[in-house]
């Protein structure tokens, strides 16, 4: 087992489980019902990299783990797949993973902007009127149903089945700061008329 890794993320499972992800030390789940800490080393396990960028879960209780350079792992119970170039995810240098309304997985990284996965297909998104920079960092989804995108020249928020364009929001059109690294709900959009936090 590997030790001193830098821990890069934190992420609590619907199960009470903590998973650990690490700069070069794979990934760490802490399982507090029966006091144990389990490891796994993604490159032994067929991914290309043991760098943890992000985790998330899925509705039907699977693990998401994004890495830098070594695309997506999917734990299903003790099961990884993997997601990578070799069956259709450009994106590898992952910062962020969410599952929006429709149970799609919404995939951030560093150079391709937004991939939507579909279960069957991969479609990338990273025009300037959908996106104004293709570094996306964040993802949030709010009440209403609405996706936010944090990239590196701003925000895009679009209303699925709206049939609107993507409003973006920047330096010129709100002069607002414009590396967005993340979004959190105030406690008020928690329960339906509050406002988002960009930071």
């Amino acid at each position: 087992m590997t030790t001193y890794f830098i821990t890069t993320c934190l992420f609590n499972d619907s199960k009470g489980n903590i998973w650990f992800g690490t700069f070069n030390g794979g990934l760490y789940k802490f399982n507090p019902i029966e006091n144990r800490m389990d490891f796994k080393d993604l490159i032994k396990s067929g991914m290309k990299s043991n760098w943890v960028s992000c985790f998330a879960e899925d509705r039907k209780g699977r693990i998401w783990v994004g890495t830098w350079g070594g695309g997506i792992g999917i734990f299903t119970g003790d099961s990884l797949s993997v997601l990578n170039e070799a069956n259709g995810l450009k994106a590898s240098k992952i910062y962020d993973i969410h599952e929006d309304i429709e149970g799609n997985m919404l995939i951030a990284d560093e150079t391709n902007g937004l991939t939507i996965f579909k279960g069957d297909a991969f479609i990338i998104v990273n025009e300037k009127e959908n996106l104004p920079d293709p570094n996306v960092y964040a993802i949030y989804q709010d009440k209403s149903g609405a996706v936010w995108f944090g990239t590196n020249a701003g925000i895009s928020r679009y209303s699925p089945g709206s049939g609107k364009k993507p409003v973006i929001y920047n330096q010129a059109n709100n002069s607002i700061f414009e590396e967005i690294r993340f979004f959190r709900a105030d406690k008020m959009e928690i329960y339906g008329s509050g406002q988002i936090r960009v930071v």
